[in-house]
């Protein structure tokens, strides 16, 4: 995916540094000047900045979620000044969403993502922006087909309900799969992370049967370079 920077207004790229792209990501759209996305997939939330009046030098914008207060999609018209301080404010809402605790997110699911997280820190310097390499890439897409395979497995002969959660991980992997070139390290790491928290949430032996090769020595050396 290839998405011209040259298309968006420089006042807009000059505040889209990396380091506040850590839970958003741009997404190609031919019929907007410039389309931001939630990184956690599924919320819906988006900044999207879809035409300007060479007039006026308005621009036609949807964002979601407007505020704290709404998960309305907000349609407005307004000059570049107004507008950075919107798309400011949308960022630091994604921020809060990932950062908050609620009754929505599962404790132990988040205790067994932070161990796993540690199992793999990644201490190369580059880690928050640059991808793994070409061989580490292969190795995590064989090891996600694995963890498809296991749930598919696994799933047989259970009722909808039973299957749910074997689904769920299974349709992770699928997308952790098709970001394995296009994040960075940590990014790709948390994520792997939340498959094995779920898998070892199911129970020990869920978890052994996708777990063993990617917290082998071989596995934790392919990740980390050690």
């Amino acid at each position: 995916m290839t998405i011209p920077k040259k298309r968006v207004p420089l006042a807009f790229l000059e505040i889209l540094k990396p380091e506040k792209l850590k839970n958003i990501h741009p997404v190609e759209d031919d019929k907007a000047i410039m389309c931001l996305h939630d990184k956690e997939a599924g919320t819906g939330f988006y900044f999207r900045i879809i035409s300007e009046d060479p007039n006026s030098h308005r621009f036609l914008t949807e964002i979601n979620p407007p505020s704290k207060n709404s998960t309305t999609v907000l349609k407005v018209e307004e000059q570049v000044a107004p507008l950075i301080g919107r798309l400011n404010s949308w960022i630091e809402l994604i921020d809060s969403y990932g950062k908050i605790e609620t009754i929505y997110d599962d404790p132990i699911i988040k205790s067994y993502e932070a161990e796993f997280e540690e199992k793999f820190e990644i201490i190369d310097e580059d880690a928050d922006v640059a991808p793994f390499n070409l061989e580490q890439q292969n190795y995590l897409d064989s090891y996600l087909e694995h963890v498809k395979k296991q749930m598919n497995l696994l799933k047989a002969g259970k009722n909808e309900d039973e299957q749910r959660e074997f689904t769920e991980i299974e349709n992770e992997a699928i997308l952790l799969q098709k970001e394995l070139t296009k994040e960075n390290k940590k990014e790709i790491v948390k994520k792997l992370s939340r498959i094995l928290a779920k898998a070892r949430k199911i129970g020990l032996e869920v978890f052994k049967q996708v777990a063993i090769d990617i917290l082998s020595e071989v596995g934790k050396r392919m990740l980390m370079g050690g």
